[in-house]
């Protein structure tokens, strides 16, 4: 059964595995798998269905019209799903999921030429108790906020606000992207006197049909001051003794002459 899935999902629709069983021997069974893939499907048409969701296609960079004439992969198709939702979600509409995105493969009447005729359904966000699509919304950010955690060793001051200000990606207003709040989280990751950051949000009804999602950025800062010391014994061709090193690092929002060490 898992050999002729797994062959179906490449696209071999018609595919069937018999199982042949030898036990002439005593206490002996020889097993041979028979597959039979068969021809594989081709995708004839692929087309969108996009009533209700609230969705406009044209803001995609997926071609519905680059499937026709490919094999009816099913592991491609899955593949595809959560482009066209991540593509969603950098185009406004954080509330698109890969779940939200569904194939529906039409077969009937197509077995002497092993055609398929495929639609992109894109679903609404959810339905209301009677059963009426509610659309996905265009969003936009909202309130951009950021907070400091003081560290633990005493009351040192925390990262200037024009030093945040030209890190974080996001702006009030813009259009919501995902891309941005990943550009944000990787430029303030990379700033070695940040140890952590999270950016909760939350989608804000704003009145008039209008959706905003707001962001509060986090920041734990690390230890200002990092020392270190160690000691090994090294055995080699070219030398035989104990090292002794002690380290300093100065955990600075530049980076710049932040490290000294100290071998013996």
């Amino acid at each position: 059964l898992n050999l002729a899935a797994l062959a179906q999902q490449m696209g071999y629709l018609d595919a069937t595995c018999a199982l042949r069983m030898d036990s002439v021997d005593a206490q002996r069974a020889r097993l041979e798998f028979v597959l039979d893939a068969g021809n594989r499907w081709i995708v004839q048409s692929c087309s969108w269905s996009t009533e209700g969701s609230g969705l406009n296609t044209n803001r995609l960079e997926f071609d519905a019209s680059q499937l026709v004439g490919e094999p009816f992969d099913v592991r491609q198709l899955e593949s595809i799903r959560s482009s066209i939702a991540r593509s969603f979600r950098n185009s406004g509409y954080p509330s698109v999921q890969a779940s939200h995105v569904a194939f529906v493969a039409d077969t009937i009447g197509q077995v002497e030429t092993k055609e398929v005729a495929l639609t992109v359904e894109l679903l609404p966000f959810d339905y209301t108790n009677e059963g009426a699509p509610i659309p996905h919304q265009l969003t936009r950010f909202g309130d951009v906020d950021w907070t400091c955690q003081e560290r633990t060793n005493g009351n040192v001051p925390c990262i200037e606000d024009k030093v945040v200000a030209f890190l974080l990606a996001v702006d009030s207003g813009m259009l919501f992207n995902e891309r941005v709040l990943q550009d944000t989280y990787r430029r303030l990751s990379n700033v070695p006197g940040i140890s952590r950051v999270e950016m909760p949000g939350n989608l804000r009804d704003h009145g008039e049909g209008k959706v905003l999602y707001d962001v509060d950025v986090e920041l734990e800062l690390n230890e200002r001051i990092d020392l270190t010391a160690e000691a090994q014994m090294i055995r080699s061709d070219a030398r035989y003794g104990p090292i002794g090193s002690v380290g300093f690092r100065n955990n600075n929002l530049r980076g710049k002459a932040d490290a000294f060490e100290l071998a013996l």
